[in-house]
């Protein structure tokens, strides 16, 4: 017999369906062919340990002419090609340092603990001048090192919430904070998902139950689906896994086999299991950070909320070349467009792209309010108010 879910792990999908539930065979206008012949990114249940740092130089001319060619790297957990969190972090401050002639490098696959940690001491051995650490569970080792001052090096680091930075993380000279909100960008992605689906069910996979940002785009993905679609009915799953491929694909069929035919994945590396889940099911996907459309196949990606740390990063360096670097919190927001919906997949009628296309502008503009979730009992409350619970 299968082991009994709690609500927070699997709210509004039974046991049964998790094991051995016979997949529904729910089928939406998903494009056979949209973007094929790109490749395939294997799916893996963990990332491996191993770390790969690279190094591009950059020309030296324009970089002289702001006095100092400046040095950048990136440390992150994940893998730099998983076409998620780490890899637009990674690409990001690529393009940021190309933007400035300043050289780039990058460490991948660190994970948490010493690892990572270690290798930004090492940046700062280096003498690079600015350093990302792209994990909030980065955040208590990276303060360690800039506490002791080091001659060179200046630290941006994930910031401790959105909205409520902390002062005492702006070091003048020294470290800064970044922020996310993608709130109102997943509230019109759910907007979207309410006007597609057929069966009226929709579905959230979750990597991580905690997650703040995770938890901020599921609200706003569940406000926009109820105003879109009053008879919506919304399914919630928590893989409990950031890169837990195989554990996702389980879960998001077994969504799948409940009815869902639009799919919101939050996952890092699980977001590959929940594409596969949605391409052998001819299901429509709506992903998180990244760009998927080389690797959709099926052509059932309908979107994605999509963030871009370029604008975040080249504030960072012009800073530094200005002497104002640790003096402010840089936010990506979909109000100032560094977050924002991946292009709709074209199968999809020209009158709901239009409508998709009114309620972001009524969102942006501020007409319409999106309700933030920060922890889970939060969420499971808005839940209820919105009639899903």
């Amino acid at each position: 017999m299968a082991q009994k879910l709690t609500r927070r792990q699997l709210l509004g999908v039974s046991t049964g369906a998790l094991v051995g539930s016979v997949v529904g065979g729910i089928v939406v206008g998903a494009a056979a062919g949209y973007f094929v012949g790109q490749s395939s990114a294997p799916i893996r249940e963990k990332t491996v340990t191993s770390t790969v740092v690279q190094t591009i130089t950059g020309a030296t001319q324009n970089g002289a002419a702001l006095g100092t060619k400046l040095k950048t790297a990136i440390v992150v957990p994940g893998r730099a090609n998983d076409v998620g969190w780490n890899q637009q972090g990674v690409d990001s401050l690529r393009r940021a340092a190309q933007k400035f002639r300043a050289d780039f490098s990058f460490s991948e696959n660190l994970g948490y603990g010493e690892t990572p940690i270690r290798a930004v001491e090492d940046y700062v051995r280096r003498g690079v001048h600015l350093i990302v650490a792209h994990a909030g569970g980065y955040r208590t080792g990276v303060k360690e090192i800039a506490a002791r001052q080091p001659a060179n090096s200046k630290f941006l680091i994930v910031a401790s919430e959105v909205g409520g930075e902390r002062p005492e993380d702006l070091k003048p000279g020294l470290m800064a904070t970044y922020s996310f909100e993608a709130a109102e960008a997943a509230y019109v992605a759910g907007y979207l998902a309410g006007l597609v689906t057929k069966s009226n069910v929709v579905g959230i996979v979750q990597s991580v139950e905690s997650d703040t940002y995770w938890l901020r785009q599921s609200g706003g993905f569940a406000q926009g689906v109820k105003d879109a679609n009053a008879n919506a009915k919304l399914l919630f799953t928590v893989v409990g896994d950031y890169e837990d491929a195989v554990k996702a694909k389980e879960f998001t069929l077994a969504q799948i086999g409940l009815g869902a035919d639009v799919i919101f994945g939050l996952g890092d590396g699980a977001s590959f299991g929940m594409i596969e889940a949605c391409s052998e099911k001819g299901v429509w996907f709506i992903d998180v950070i990244g760009d998927k459309r080389a690797i959709d196949k099926a052509g059932i990606l309908l979107t994605s909320v999509l963030w871009d740390f370029t604008p975040a990063y080249e504030q960072a360096l012009a800073d530094i070349y200005n002497g104002t670097f640790g003096t402010t919190n840089y936010e990506i927001s979909f109000f100032n467009g560094a977050i924002d919906l991946l292009r709709i997949n074209p199968k999809i009628p020209a009158d709901i792209r239009s409508k998709v296309a009114e309620v972001s502008d009524s969102v942006r503009s501020g007409q319409r309010k999106v309700k933030k979730t920060v922890t889970p009992d939060e969420f499971y409350r808005l839940l209820k108010e919105l009639g899903f619970g």
